[in-house]
């Protein structure tokens, strides 16, 4: 049966075998590692070991205690980043990610150091345990953490700074992208299924897979003052990882509209027309769009059915990028506003129908000179 601890209200004592007490507290030692908590093993009863404690006591609570990374980052940082994302300077992805890099990564390790005790020394060695992406990740909330003890003149916050080697290896993302004759299979294999009129949307629309859960199916119009007929999708919000949903894009610039050309447009109408006004994939219940988790699992099944190569769902937004340049030839600075990436004027913060319908015009011209989805069309 293990031995209880006895509690005190500075420090602790606890057994460490017949004779022997092991005394836990906090302070500064002297010896340049800041303030920190401090174990001692002594040999004593105890009652003896309560009065080298109290005594230890009298002897550090001069000591300057100072915050640990932990404390920093839930009193300063944290509250500073939800401001940030409230006032549309970061998205709740990236708020997402910070979060969970903190808890994976940082946490674990530094969470209850005093901030004066991180060496650089430290800092490397932790770095050097980690791949190159959460290293990345890392460095950048250690930073957050010390920028803010240089600011409220905590400590000197040039231990975030330092220049640290970064790991050069890490997990290798797969980079792979479809063919059009690849997406084709998908799509025919698509066909019919739940799964229809999201895929025709991410693969020859190019949104993001959050914004792409975040259409509502009675938002989608047909432009038709074109060559080809033209689906319009707003793109003015995104799902979360569990089906929440978010108005906040990635960046405050991102809403845009989303065009796919031709007949698969004109499905992805037909289809969304008949779904009345709810999510186009709709999750457990119709209030709420399919998470993400969930779509990663139907989209791997309907690659391993439609038998192309397996890639993250992801990179069906590189895969439309990669046709639409190559194949359409379309301008890639207009390829950039399909995808949300740029504008920063008050018109380009929100979804503008004008520039929809010129984003319309340009995509039908270029299906018009390579119509590639025509006989998928005629063959099913």
């Amino acid at each position: 049966m293990a031995r209880a601890r006895h509690r005190m209200t500075w420090g602790s004592n606890e057994s460490a075998g017949p004779g022997r007490r092991r005394l836990r507290y906090w302070a500064d030692m002297g010896d340049g590692r800041g303030y920190r908590r401090v174990s001692e093993t002594v040999e004593a009863t105890r009652r003896e070991g309560d009065a080298i404690l109290a005594a230890r006591r009298l002897e550090h609570e001069g000591d300057c205690p100072v915050p640990s990374v932990g404390a920093v980052w839930r009193s300063f940082v944290w509250p500073m980043l939800e401001r940030r994302a409230a006032e549309g300077e970061i998205s709740d992805g990236t708020l997402d990610h910070y979060a969970s890099a903190w808890a994976r990564q940082v946490a674990p390790r530094w969470e209850e150091v005093p901030v004066t005790s991180v060496r650089r020394a430290g800092m490397q060695e932790w770095f050097d345990g980690m791949t190159k992406s959460q290293a990345a990740m890392a460095r950048i909330l250690v930073r957050y953490v010390f920028d803010e003890c240089e600011l409220r003149e905590i400590c000197d916050g040039s231990v975030g700074r330092y220049p640290y080697r970064m790991p050069s290896t890490g997990e290798t993302r797969d980079k792979g992208i479809w063919s059009l004759d690849e997406l084709g299979s998908l799509w025919r294999t698509a066909r019919g299924t739940q799964l229809e009129p999201w895929f025709i949307l991410a693969a020859f629309g190019g949104p993001r897979v959050g914004e792409s859960l975040g259409v509502r199916r009675g938002e989608v119009w047909l432009w038709d003052g074109g060559e080809v007929p033209v689906a319009v999708v707003p793109i003015v919000r995104q799902a979360g990882r569990l089906g929440d949903v978010s108005d906040r894009l990635k960046t405050q610039w991102s809403s845009h509209a989303a065009v796919v050309p031709g007949p698969l447009g004109v499905r992805l109408c037909e289809l969304c027309a008949d779904g009345g006004d709810g999510w186009i994939i709709p999750g457990k219940t119709e209030d709420v769009p399919m998470h993400r988790e969930l779509l990663r699992t139907r989209f791997d099944s309907l690659v391993a059915e439609a038998g192309v190569p397996r890639h993250p769902v992801r990179n069906l937004r590189n895969s439309w990028e990669t046709f639409t340049h190559w194949t359409l030839g379309v301008d890639p600075e207009k390829i950039e506003r399909m995808m949300g990436h740029v504008g920063t004027s008050v018109t380009e913060r929100h979804y503008d129908r004008p520039e929809a319908e010129l984003l319309a015009a340009e995509i039908s011209r270029a299906y018009a000179e390579h119509p590639y989805a025509d006989d998928w069309i005629r063959g099913n």
